[in-house]
């Protein structure tokens, strides 16, 4: 696989976030960006694979109990707030 040097314009807290990162992780800037590209390239799925959300449709409703309101609060429980 061959490479290609590429010029990318960042917002300042996009730039000091990339680089805060690559710091946390011992590792360079330009490979977090590729990483970040790899996942959005592969929907963020190990080996590239897509979530078939026809195959996890069949599990909708299936849980009993747990909130009612899930559906309009998903987001305050996945992620608090």
């Amino acid at each position: 696989m061959g490479t290609v040097r590429t010029q990318v314009y960042l917002d300042v807290d996009q730039y000091e976030w990339l680089r805060a990162e690559a710091y946390r992780r011992r590792t360079t800037l330009s490979k977090v960006l590729r990483e970040a590209v790899i996942g959005l390239r592969d929907g963020g799925r190990p080996g590239g694979k897509r979530l078939d959300l026809r195959k996890l449709s069949r599990y909708v409703g299936s849980v009993k109990g747990g909130p009612r309101d899930v559906s309009v609060n998903h987001d305050r429980y996945a992620w608090g707030g």
